[in-house]
């Protein structure tokens, strides 16, 4: 990249604006245009490293925001035309088999360009890391983006397909990728009064909504109970904290958009706030700018009532904290302009003027400097600067911050929910601060977080940060990373994922031409809402599933979301509380442990559900329950058995499979290989339903074309 903002040409712009973005200049907008955004951000990026403030990205800046000196572009000039032929010459597989009946010939005066500029300039369509390497799909994908010729001569079927294999495209695209892709309507029905989601992700998102909205509702009658006094005492926290699981491109925030679309609908419409623990990550104080960003949220979308209401009490909560430093101001003041009083009056008719502008020079260079410092104190929220200031002139910060966050969420006038995406891509203790932070200082008020990343780094963020305690773990199955988020998280779930035949069946629909593929006849989607409204128990719904179960694909997915939203129902959650109470023997002794199981199972059941993978196993209930126990209370194992579920059959038995045998780097599988509790769970004795290989494959799976039907 070059020295100076008038030579950089569009793309080198989009990835200079994206890095100030994630650096915290959100300010500025990557969209390739260079405008005084751009430069005034790299001023403010320049003072806050104690870099040189000329505005431009010369190479200590470039170096800063981690777009160092790059290698000059080598080989021949190619047009796109060239770089994708060859590519589909190395992948065959590529758009599920589409038949390629075109031929790659470029316009005359195609654009050339060597091969590593054209994927650099592939680069900027996607949200990537410095050092990570896209994939040929998503170059092939960024070449067809980029040329609309090209576009055309692979011709609209071949191009879905490949978008529909990039996981989570939408999540991945960067400011000026998604500007320049026009998403086709495969994941819906078209032409459709009551959209229906092929992938179930909506579904699944509402059965989420209406169990954090169930929560909320529970935190609330919890304290309208509790003597006011003791509110401040209680150990029980009012916020409710979601784990959303997945690892990347596994479509978490594709869930999270049909999750902030739910809650911001309805009879009370939430506050969603955004939070990109990524781009918050190089400055530092987390909670301090979610506290921030609820406030400028609540105070975009209140009413002029709630507007006046936050703005009011934010200037009376700045002037109480700083209330010693503005009384000191205002005696300073008092104690200045008095002694200018008493020089005038004693030099009256005397030739002192010199001193006299002295002593006023003084007075007013002493009043300027005591309002900024003020002003510094009271107004300079928002920023890593004022944070410290805060922290330096409060006498008890962590209490006073505590107080202005419930102050904040109850001036607000509607529930609030706090999505924070990409922790799975910050250090290991930026991670554990993050999380930390809201257990012990955002707790207190009902805030509901759902955090989406990766599980296996979270837990691996724990056990880096707390190294030297990694040893007092004795649970086995569980080391200390998996201790610490059980006590974060009240709920952990994963992003849905079809069964082998429904993957067989949506990847075939989407290489169909529109006009080709099923639709739902009209009336019909609103028919199956009305039929599992009717349905009061857990039985029912799935005996009424099993009767669609032979019906075209799309009408599956209809019935299986109306089921999803009528297990979420109030009544159903009770029914389903009351039948998991002979369960009760299987979990740990913990007050919560019930509760706990009764959200999980609620969540796993939903997967199953959208999935597909349950409508052929027998003891549906049973079986999951038992599976989600096993989950929650032995989660390597469990990873380890969704890898071997025949070793399921060896475990019930108390035998050790071969591959547990002196495996040193998985001693603890041993270990619960041989545990009493741990088969107890298996073999289900307490509910008279095992958990056997067949069932397990099902749960995991799904139907496939030899599985075990109803008995």
């Amino acid at each position: 990249m070059v020295a100076t903002l008038k030579t950089l040409d569009r793309s080198e712009v989009t990835r200079l604006q994206e890095a100030l973005r994630a650096s915290g200049q959100r300010a500025v907008a990557a969209d390739g245009e260079l405008g005084p955004q751009t430069e005034v951000a790299l001023r403010r990026f320049q003072e806050q490293h104690g870099l040189s403030q000329t505005g431009e990205p010369d190479e200590a800046t470039l170096e800063a925001l981690g777009l160092g000196a790059e290698p000059q572009p080598t080989g021949e000039a190619v047009t796109t035309w060239a770089v994708a032929a060859e590519l589909l010459a190395t992948h065959p597989e590529y758009a599920g088999g589409v038949p390629r009946d075109f031929e790659l010939s470029p316009p005359d005066g195609s654009e050339q360009r060597a091969k590593s500029e054209w994927v650099d300039e592939v680069r900027t369509l996607y949200v990537v890391k410095k050092d990570e390497q896209l994939d040929d799909r998503k170059v092939l994908f960024g070449l067809v983006l980029l040329d609309r010729d090209l576009r055309g001569a692979l011709g609209r079927p071949f191009v879905d397909a490949l978008a529909h294999e990039i996981t989570d495209l939408a999540g991945r695209l960067s400011g000026r990728g998604k500007a320049l892709h026009v998403p086709d309507a495969v994941p819906t029905l078209s032409d459709q009064p009551a959209e229906v989601d092929l992938l179930g992700r909506r579904a699944f998102a509402e059965a989420l909504v209406s169990r954090i909205r169930d929560e909320r509702g529970r935190s609330l009658a919890h304290n309208a109970l509790r003597p006011r006094e003791r509110l401040d005492e209680d150990p029980d926290p009012d916020s409710f904290m979601l784990h959303l699981e997945g690892p990347w491109g596994s479509g978490k925030t594709s869930l999270l958009g049909f999750m902030r679309n739910e809650l911001r609908s309805g009879d009370e419409p939430w506050i969603v706030v955004d939070f990109n623990a990524w781009q918050h990550q190089r400055v530092g104080e987390p909670l301090w700018f979610m506290i921030r960003d609820v406030y400028r949220t609540a105070l975009a979308e209140a009413g002029w009532q709630g507007r006046l209401r936050l703005r009011w009490d934010s200037f009376v909560w700045r002037v109480w904290v700083g209330r010693w430093r503005i009384l000191g101001f205002l005696l300073s003041t008092a104690a200045l302009v008095g002694i200018v009083l008493w020089a005038w009056n004693t030099t009256r008719g005397e030739d002192h003027s010199i001193a006299l502008a002295g002593v006023i020079a003084s007075a007013v260079t002493t009043a300027v400097g005591g309002a900024a410092a003020l002003r510094g104190l009271v107004s300079s929220t928002g920023s890593a600067r004022g944070a410290e200031s805060f922290r330096q002139h409060t006498a008890n910060p962590m209490r006073t911050l505590q107080r202005r966050w419930r102050e904040i969420v109850a001036d607000a006038g509607s529930p609030v929910a706090i999505f924070i995406d990409d922790l799975d891509r910050c250090r290991p203790e930026y991670v554990v601060e993050v999380l930390e932070g809201i257990q012990t200082l955002l707790r207190d008020a009902p805030v509901t977080f759902v955090v989406a990343a990766d599980r296996r780094w979270l837990y691996d963020s724990y056990a880096a940060v707390y190294s030297a305690a990694a040893g007092s773990s004795q649970d086995a199955g569980r080391p200390l990373g998996h201790l610490f988020l059980e006590k974060t998280f009240q709920l952990s779930t994963s992003v849905p994922r079809l069964s082998l035949a429904e993957q067989s069946d949506y990847w075939k629909s989407l290489i169909l031409p529109a006009d080709e593929r099923s639709e739902v006849q009209p009336g019909r989607i609103e028919k199956l809402e009305r039929e599992f409204k009717a349905l009061h128990t857990e039985e029912d719904v799935f005996a009424h599933l099993d009767r669609h179960a032979d019906e075209p694909q799309v009408v599956r997915r209809a019935a299986r979301a109306a089921a999803v939203r009528q297990l979420s129902t109030p009544e159903l959650e009770r029914h389903t509380e009351h039948t998991l109470i002979r369960f009760a023997p299987l979990l740990e002794s913990n007050p919560r442990a019930m509760k706990r199981l009764v959200n999980a199972y609620g969540v796993e059941r939903a997967h199953q559900v959208i999935g597909g993978h349950s409508t052929e196993l027998s003891y549906p209930r049973e079986r999951l329950a038992l599976w989600t126990i096993l989950k929650a209370r032995w989660p390597l194992l469990a990873e380890y058995l969704g890898d071997r579920p025949e070793a399921i059959d060896a475990l019930k038995q108390g035998q050790l499979p071969e591959d547990v045998v002196g495996d040193t780097e998985r001693p603890y599988l041993a270990k619960l290989f041989a545990d009493r509790s741990v088969r107890r769970v298996v073999d289900g004795s307490v509910v008279g339903v095992d958990l056997d290989r067949a069932s397990l494959e099902l749960l995991l799976e799904g139907p496939a074309a030899d599985a075990v039907r109803h008995s």
